[in-house]
């Protein structure tokens, strides 16, 4: 992990032969590791103060209390660490914490120029120490993200086209990327110097592909609200603005909802929307499998239409054995309701599909009106990943007419801003003002020149704004017209483009380039990106930033 970036992840596999071991006392089980959760950072001129968070140890013998010990290394490598961290040949000792029993550790006047690595072991009553657990940076990949100013502030809002990711790995293949995503927006933008000001910026280092963007003023009435669908990967078509959905407020808590796995009535902690989440898998790289919610819907014969509101979001593999593990596995979610008699099977994809939650809080709908087979409206929801779903609510109002009005962009500008703070926990948002400037490990190509890219994203051509970690584009748009007495004012976001992270498994380069007519990515030697006076210019004049 770099001492400048604001972004980490746990890495879940233990360093064997850590030099740690059981000593005496008669505790025959060592504490488990403990697993680092976050960590906050603050400039301070040339150097970083930090503190880190990690979770309670267990002891399998019941003898407390735990004490923890914690170390810094410095790398001696240049460019992004690679794990498993050789910590006594490829780091140097940094600062340590000494045995606390304290669940967090600050170290101050870190120098911004050095890369580190943490780890943290824990250590019973009677001297018996866990392994390592190790902690590293969060560099790994999870698209563009989408901050708006909400008058005082670029207000974090989620990642965006989340189905754009490249290279995707099945079981059976390479899932096919979906560029096309309509994002409802939490926040309500207001005019900064007469536009609407957005930010889309590269946060991880991954190369991000932009092709076009659209932000579309949303007039409902007032009693409703709109929650937009959500593309699955491996879609080929998936409709637009005609998958996001008016719905009724207040939105109807199921009769009841049940953790399955565990047997546990989850009902309370889905019935509202607030900082409650049920968890699903406890580790995003080690030991997961399909988990699955069940909810009684209740009586909805005769309803117009049948739409859940799902809050939450999931947390995907950032280990090489984690994403080994995802390829063990067929689809990444599944629904299921019963059919005569009872018995649970699973809705056609053509009916309706659930998707994976994105890695950032996002609220979406999904319609399954024409999912029951039978008067019984139970439903079984099945994510693989490691997931926190918030709440899951019902709607059975009929979608009402909303106008989409298309606003102007008025200007978009690439450049070089940093990497964005963060806030606390494993549910963390980004915070745009707290900026670390970093020297992203890049990957090798051509990417778009700095500047005025407007032209590049007015249309859906394959002509990208091509950039990489600690670059952003600088969007303006002109305001909405007011709503009309009894209308809500919303807005969505459509961004049409890709990103390749390095948890696939091909080459960590800028090129190929993606395009809309293909049929996969990779794909193979019949398919090619256009080669034509538009798109050789294209390359020729405005991917001219070599790294």
């Amino acid at each position: 992990m770099r001492g400048i970036s604001a972004f980490w992840i746990v890495l879940a596999a233990v360093l064997a032969g850590s030099g740690c071991g059981s000593s005496g006392g008669g505790s025959n089980s060592p504490p488990s590791v403990p697993v680092v959760a976050n960590h906050t950072e603050v400039a301070d001129g040339p150097a970083w103060d930090f503190e880190f968070f990690w979770n309670a140890s267990t002891d399998a013998e019941g003898f407390t209390p735990v004490s923890y010990y914690a170390e810094l290394y410095r790398t001696n490598a240049s460019g992004v660490p690679t794990f498993p961290f050789d910590f006594p040949n490829a780091g140097t000792l940094y600062a340590s914490s000494g045995w606390t029993t304290a669940l967090s550790w600050a170290v101050q006047d870190a120098p911004n120029v050095e890369e580190y690595v943490l780890r943290v072991k824990a250590r019973d009553l009677f001297g018996a120490e866990s392994d390592w657990g190790v902690y590293e940076e969060d560099s790994l990949g999870s698209c563009p993200f989408l901050f708006s100013w909400d008058g005082a502030k670029y207000a974090f809002e989620s990642d965006v086209i989340p189905s754009g990711r490249l290279a995707t790995r099945g079981r059976v293949g390479y899932l096919r990327p979906y560029p096309i995503d309509y994002y409802v927006m939490m926040t309500q933008p207001a005019p900064k110097n007469g536009a609407y000001e957005l930010r889309l910026t590269g946060e991880r280092d991954e190369v991000e592909y932009v092709d076009e963007v659209q932000l579309l003023a949303l007039y409902c009435p007032e009693t409703s609200a709109l929650v937009a669908e959500r593309a699955p990967l491996g879609v080929a078509i998936f409709p637009g603005s005609e998958r996001i959905h008016t719905v009724r407020l207040p939105l109807t808590p199921p009769l009841s909802a049940l953790h399955v796995n565990t047997g546990q009535d989850v009902t309370a902690v889905v019935s509202a929307t607030d900082d409650d989440y049920v968890t699903l898998n406890d580790d995003p790289n080690v030991g997961y499998d399909y988990q699955t919610l069940e909810l009684n819907l209740g009586d909805l014969r005769g309803a117009p239409q049948i739409k859940l509101v799902l809050d939450g979001q999931s947390v995907f593999p950032t280990t090489p054995e984690g994403s080994a593990r995802a390829a063990l596995f067929g689809k990444r979610t599944r629904i299921e309701v019963p059919a005569a008699g009872g018995i649970w099977t699973e809705v056609a994809r053509d009916v309706v599909e659930m998707p994976n939650l994105t890695g950032f809080r996002r609220v979406i709908v999904m319609d399954l009106t024409d999912a029951f087979p039978a008067d019984d409206f139970r439903v079984r929801l099945t994510w693989l990943f490691k997931t926190h779903v918030g709440a899951i609510l019902v709607d059975t109002s009929a979608d009402v007419p909303f106008r989409a009005v298309p606003l102007p962009l008025l200007s978009a500008a690439l450049r070089n801003r940093g990497f964005s703070g963060r806030t606390a926990g494993e549910r963390y948002e980004l915070v745009y003002d707290q900026v670390a400037a970093r020297s992203p490990a890049y990957f090798p190509g051509a990417y778009t020149k700095y500047g005025d890219v407007h032209e590049l994203l007015t249309t859906g051509d394959d002509r990208f704004a091509i950039f990489f970690g600690g670059d952003e584009i600088a969007l303006r748009f002109e305001p909405a017209p007011p709503p009309a007495p009894g209308e809500r004012l919303g807005f969505a976001l459509m961004t049409n483009g890709y990103y390749k992270d390095r948890r696939i498994d091909l080459a960590a380069t800028v090129e190929p380039l993606p395009f809309a007519a293909m049929t996969n990515y990779p794909y193979g030697p019949g398919e090619q990106y256009p080669s034509d006076a538009i798109h050789d210019d294209y390359r020729a004049l405005w991917n001219t930033r070599t790294k």
